[in-house]
């Protein structure tokens, strides 16, 4: 009997140790996927497009990758990015909207706003644990490349895109000399961050006033191919950073196995959201051209939720799908591209 593409994926999933999300709350899911869904749809056909040259460098030389909302690949810097865009006031509304606390808040409990604080409960005990562990280990990797603020000086950390906040936990758990907040256009997700005392802002972080090198330590996992105008960011946040300070950003790979195998049915490309795609290569002479060293280039298989993945690679052939399940995945064809820089 054939094998289902679900199964071939978890085993996938088991087989490089991801941990397989159980979804408890299906009904919710359907629900909020179906709004979310109705949304990018209404958008995605609407008239209101913008056309834009490369992000980067600003060239109008590019060549087709995918015909599919204009996704383009820039002759001048290789960057691959989508021509053809929504405008961003529509895109800014829909960011604050649903995007983060109806599907996926449904989909992928430790990611998305969760019930009530309860710290006596199984699942807020492994979140602040985990916590606990992303605060330590970035603590530990700053001082790999860098030196703690002398006595009396606070450690800011911000994460940009930092959903409700888990992340943020374990720095509160330090004490005050950690200073740590973040930046969420979700407001659903920025007003639960409040209720558990976390420093949450749900303004535009380019449109914010940030002291001139006054931050040690700036994160964004899978935020940065979402900006319209990756480098304007880079420079925003290399004025911001103190000297040595460090910047850690993380985005899907586009040369990663999987997006080798499905091409256009990769699950990463999501022309309403993923404006920009990033190899390793590309992302490493951005971050140069800003004015950073680059420190690390780190890969992960990285796998979506069972049933997100099903519908995303329901195309593929058997002879993909075991490509996928039982070929190498790992390495530089990791899904996942996390990039570590630091401002001399």
């Amino acid at each position: 009997m054939a094998v289902s593409i679900k199964t071939r994926i978890k085993g996938l999933m088991e087989k490089t140790g991801f941990r397989v999300v159980r979804v408890s709350t299906l009904d919710t899911m359907q629900t909020a996927i179906c709004r979310l869904e109705a949304e990018r749809n209404r958008l995605l056909y609407a008239p209101q497009y913008e056309y834009v040259n490369c992000p980067c460098c600003g060239s109008n030389l590019f060549s087709t990758v995918y015909e599919v909302h204009e996704i383009v690949k820039c002759a001048i810097c290789n960057l691959v990015f989508s021509r053809k865009r929504i405008s961003q006031k529509k895109i800014s509304a829909y960011y604050q909207s649903d995007y983060i606390s109806g599907a996926i808040k449904a989909n992928y409990e430790t990611v998305a706003t969760p019930r009530a604080y309860d710290e006596s409960s199984a699942f807020w005990r492994s979140v602040i644990a985990e916590s606990n562990e992303f605060a330590h280990s970035r603590i530990e990797l700053y001082k790999k490349w860098s030196a703690l603020p002398a006595d009396g000086e606070r450690f800011r950390f911000i994460e940009i895109g930092g959903g409700w906040g888990k992340n943020l936990i374990g720095f509160k758990n330090l004490g005050e000399k950690y200073d740590a907040c973040m930046y969420e256009l979700g407001k659903a997700n920025v007003e639960f961050a409040k209720n558990l005392g976390l420093a949450a802002y749900s303004e535009d972080f380019l449109t914010v006033d940030i002291p001139a090198e006054s931050v040690d330590y700036f994160y964004m996992h899978h935020v940065f191919e979402h900006l319209p105008a990756p480098m304007a960011w880079l420079i925003k946040l290399h004025t911001s950073l103190k000297r040595s300070g460090l910047l850690e950003i993380s985005v899907p790979n586009f040369d990663s196995k999987w997006h080798e195998v499905a091409k256009e049915k990769w699950a990463w490309h999501q022309p309403l959201e993923h404006l920009t795609h990033f190899t390793a290569a590309s992302i490493t002479k951005l971050l140069a051209m800003a004015g950073y060293q680059v420190l690390e280039v780190r890969y992960d298989t990285f796998c979506q939720d069972i049933q997100l993945m099903e519908g995303n690679y329901r195309g593929l052939s058997e002879e993909q799908i075991d490509t996928l399940v039982n070929g190498d995945t790992g390495g530089e064809k990791g899904e996942h591209l996390r990039v570590l820089a630091k401002k001399p």
